[in-house]
């Protein structure tokens, strides 16, 4: 019988968030100080000034509920003993119509996610880029996680997707009239690396 063995796998966690967004966190996230971004040369779309929005008191619960979603991936991929995942950096991102993102990762990072506050399924979506492609393209009859030099996976609000930080992501030119909001975080680690014996070891 034959079988793919899907060798080294990149692991993109999605999942929903269960508590609804409150007004008190939609206040906050529509007064946050914005910022333009910078991939290269400035774009339209915004971000806020502030890189730690989860330290923010109105955000104490939110913070709790992705660091359980951040500590199953652990579970679920990295199956590791001594080490524990950290938040170190949270920012809302704004896009209206026309906006985008290009392709980028996220450097000094293990893991990072994004938390969808405002966001439709139907347009939105958030694409992520094989690294390297094989630099061969013939015309496939159908697309699939194997054959595809990119993929788009629908968004919508409280979904929320983390994926190690070297994957190359961005967001497609929007087209509707739709704002969209996100919460994107990184994450690195604490704890123990490595051991003794093989000298690599190293404690964080």
């Amino acid at each position: 019988m034959s079988k793919i063995l899907e060798l080294f796998p990149t692991p993109v966690y999605c999942s929903k968030l269960e508590k609804d967004i409150t007004k008190k966190e939609l206040n906050f996230v529509y007064k946050a100080e914005k910022t333009k971004v910078l991939h290269g040369k400035f774009t339209k779309n915004g971000r806020s000034k502030n890189t730690h929005v989860l330290k923010n008191t109105v955000f104490k619960d939110r913070q709790k509920e992705i660091l359980k979603h951040v500590i199953n991936y652990f579970k679920l991929v990295l199956d590791v003993k001594n080490l524990k995942p950290k938040i170190t950096q949270s920012w809302f991102t704004y896009l209206n119509t026309h906006d985008h993102f290009p392709p980028h990762l996220h450097a000094n990072s293990f893991l990072s996610g994004v938390f969808y506050i405002k966001s439709n399924n139907e347009t939105d979506s958030i694409s992520f880029y094989k690294n390297p492609s094989s630099g061969i393209t013939p015309n496939y009859n159908n697309y699939n996680t194997y054959n595809s030099s990119s993929w788009h996976l629908p968004v919508n609000t409280l979904d929320i997707v983390i994926f190690p930080s070297y994957l190359q992501h961005g967001i497609n030119t929007k087209e509707d009239n739709n704002k969209r909001i996100s919460l994107a975080f990184n994450v690195f680690v604490e704890g123990d690396l490595g051991n003794e014996y093989t000298l690599n070891y190293l404690k964080l």
